[in-house]
């Protein structure tokens, strides 16, 4: 796995991600699960490996 260099720029420029999204974004990834179904779509946008659906 690699540092996703965008998520620390934001990070640093106070654009943080939900502690939860985080947490729903590594068990999906952990677990082979790449597509998330989310009405918060700009939190997970910015997670590398992730595709968002909006419903």
């Amino acid at each position: 796995m690699f540092l996703d260099t965008t998520f620390l720029i934001d990070f640093l420029r106070g654009k943080k991600i939900g502690e939860v999204d985080c947490l729903i974004a590594a068990v999906a990834l952990s677990n082979g699960i790449e597509e998330i179904v989310t009405e918060n779509r700009t939190h997970f946008e910015r997670i590398s490996n992730v595709k968002v659906l909006s419903y």
